[in-house]
């Protein structure tokens, strides 16, 4: 826009404008959160997985979290000089004009000062949950504060001394921490994350009981072992945190005991010490505690067996004792030769049928990550809802227009929970901020209580998929990555090892369903991919392309369609591929249901009733039981197996439905399931035992 010259100078006179003095805004939060730093880590990290540099990932992402904590303390020291700069000026304000501009404009640099921090402490923050998300390790951010001056007051001085005291008060209140102290050190190989987790849980709960305190966690900020669990733990659980860094340069190698004294200072008043394990500072830092009159509460490392101590010293003298530690070393060689067969094979049977229940925490994080990223879903989608009937069926639409055009976006098929979102859908856009930290809270909280992460390279590929709207248009996941999304839904633990171990994601879709919503992914898959640095495989038919396989991962992506005989390749159009049609995939992928995937703040994706998928593993199974499929045939009795026994005892009218509904399809689906239950007899009992 341009301004004639009398009214700019005009402008100049009375406000004092120029483009030097002229302030860009501060982006909003989620601005600072997602499209900035979020983003920046993505663009950063995510194309080095799969690479030579994956090893790489973690400590560029601390360091890139780092950098913003280090520019967050220079310009909180930055505000402090600041703020004494206006202290300085108050009190010598002689009541000129040349005093007070330039107190004046102190203030407004103060002011500017603490919007940026705000923002930087906004972006490092999101910069700690991306790390904590890339790598499952603890981010502790520092803190300081400082105390305001008092001064002169005229007009000037006495905004700028309300100034400092708003700044003060507001600083004070940031680093206040509530609650008791408690202390918590231990062995930095301790690996046992649940004996942890129940210990601070068990301990928190007892502290509310008797002093209806919370408590906060005082540690020395170990990156290994105990110290760092704890820190998660903290972290999981909303717990203030207060870290007591070693001096190395000050006290060299009694630094850590400098910070054992420091922790147990009376001015902290703390409430008692957990030790988890430990050397000679954990140790050292128990006996100082007791001699204070503190609680201590040593919890042994269950992984390291102890033994008595001196029994065998005290009994007998040197010789014997010679003899008999080279008689119990033979004979546990020769135990250990003899039985690692055994040991192996048990092993494997262990992780087989072993089910390890998630907590109740757990179970109710999962709920409540599935609900928010259904809110998500739906508010992220632009337009008027519209409701549209097909056939028997009524969908709904997201209706917007795109120049002289109408867009009818896809929402989902109608029911009670999806006219319960619509119907409060301003208020779901309106909370989306807040629902995105409560959602990566959500997600720390899982991985701490042990629910298994997806590798990065499938987590990539699925929000990029989930971004594009293939979850959203019916695509389904099915294979073992479906059965690795089940640890939530059915709330036990999946077994480790080969039955749970993919290199492959296949996504299926009813091919008159990608027909009839009229709808389409945006951008399209093959765009995603391309991004992704996946290329298209050849398929015997040119020009219909249904897998596509990354060079660096080895991941492989494959797209289906339910067939009925003829086992062709079919078009998808909402999802803007081709899929390989097979037959038995329709019982599959019959009523979906939603799954969160635990990746960065949680991925909304689509699977199949896990029920059905038991019973379809049977029947697959059998299909392939011969020549190159032997292996895979195996696999899918597995994860069968393991299925069934887990919803026999949990959701036996589910299992029993599913099972009735396949065996009545026909001869030829009874005849693969029959066969495959011949080899699994414990399997075949539980299935009887339902009276399907």
């Amino acid at each position: 826009m341009a301004y004639d010259t009398a009214n700019t100078y005009e402008t100049i006179e009375l406000f004092g404008l120029t483009e030097k003095d002229a302030q860009l805004p501060i982006p909003e939060d989620h601005i600072l959160t997602d499209r900035i730093i979020r983003e920046s880590f993505e663009a950063l990290l995510g194309q080095l997985r799969g690479t030579g540099l994956e090893a790489e990932i973690e400590p560029l992402a601390h360091g890139l979290a780092t950098i913003l904590q280090r520019r967050k303390v220079a310009l909180g020291k930055e505000v402090d000089r600041t703020a004494d700069k206006i202290g300085a000026l108050a009190k010598s304000h002689d009541g000129s004009e040349i005093a007070e501009t330039a107190l004046e404009e102190a203030q407004a640099r103060f002011v500017q000062l603490r919007e940026i921090v705000s923002a930087i402490e906004v972006m490092s923050e999101a910069a700690a949950e991306c790390y904590e998300i890339e790598t499952g390790h603890a981010f502790i951010p520092a803190a300081g504060s400082r105390a305001s001056v008092r001064a002169q007051e005229t007009g000037a001085v006495f905004e700028a001394r309300q100034l400092l005291e708003q700044h003060d008060r507001e600083t004070a209140e940031k680093s206040k921490v509530e609650g008791v102290p408690l202390i918590v050190s231990g062995a930095t190989d301790w690996t046992d994350v649940d004996v942890i987790f129940n210990t601070l849980d068990k301990v928190r709960e007892r502290i509310k009981q008797n002093r209806n305190q919370e408590i906060f966690l005082c540690h020395k900020g170990g990156k290994h072992g105990a110290e760092m669990i704890a820190a998660r733990w903290a972290r999981a659980r909303g717990v203030a945190q207060a870290r007591f860094d070693p001096r190395w340069s000050a006290h060299g190698r009694a630094a850590p005991f400098k910070c054992n004294d420091e922790m147990l200072d009376d001015k902290f008043a703390a409430t008692g010490v957990v030790l988890f394990g430990g050397n000679g500072v954990a140790l050292n830092l128990g006996q100082k505690a007791e001699a204070k009159g503190l609680t201590v509460m040593r919890v042994a490392d269950p992984a390291k067996k102890t033994a008595e101590p001196g029994v065998w010293r005290v009994a007998f003298g040197r010789p014997f004792r010679r003899f008999l530690w080279v008689w119990t070393f033979s004979k546990s060689l020769c135990l250990a030769i003899s039985c690692f067969a055994r040991y192996m094979h048990a092993k494997q049977n262990l992780e087989m049928i072993g089910m390890t229940p998630l907590s109740s925490i757990a179970m109710s994080a999962y709920t409540d990550l599935v609900r928010l990223l259904k809110d998500d879903a739906l508010s992220g989608v632009e337009g008027k809802p519209t409701l549209k009937e097909r056939g028997d069926k009524a969908y709904w639409y997201a209706a917007r227009r795109v120049g002289t055009e109408m867009r009818f976006i896809y929402i989902g098929e109608d029911s009670d929970e999806t006219r319960a979102r619509i119907d409060r859908i301003e208020e779901l856009r309106r909370a989306a901020k807040d629902r995105q930290a409560e959602r990566s809270r959500l997600v720390r909280l899982l991985r701490a209580e042990g629910m298994t992460p997806i590798d990065r390279a499938t987590g990539s590929i699925l929000s990029a998929m989930a971004a594009a709207g293939t979850f959203r248009l019916g695509g389904t996941i099915v294979g073992t990555n479906a059965f690795r999304l089940y640890e939530g839904e059915l709330g036990i633990r999946l077994p480790i090892g080969g039955m749970a171990n993919t290199g492959d994601i296949d996504i299926a879709q009813f091919e008159k369903l990608s027909v009839a919503l009229q709808d389409q992914v945006d951008p399209g898959l093959a765009e995603t991919f391309s991004a992704l640095k996946f290329d298209p495989l050849p398929a015997l038919d040119q020009g219909r392309t249904w897998r596509w396989a990354q060079g660096g991962s080895g991941q492989l992506v494959e797209f289906l369609t339910p067939a009925f005989g003829d086992e062709t390749i079919r078009d998808l159009p909402a999802l803007g591929v081709n899929a390989q049609g097979l037959n038995y995939l329709n019982f599959l992928i019959a009523e979906p249901i939603h799954a969160a995937a635990i990746y960065r703040s949680g991925v909304l994706v689509q699977v199949p009733r896990p029920e059905r998928y038991a019973v379809h593993k049977l029947i697959i199974a059998d299909r392939r039981r011969d020549g190159a499929g032997s292996l895979k045939s195996a696999k899918d009795r597995e994860q069968a197996a393991f299925l069934i026994e887990a919803m026999a005892e949990d959701r036996p009218d589910d299992l029993a439905r599913a099972y009735a509904t396949a065996m009545e399809v026909g001869p030829r689906w009874r005849e693969h399931i029959g066969n495959s239950l011949k080899r699994m007899p414990d399997t075949s009992g539980l299935l009887d035992s339902l009276g399907a």
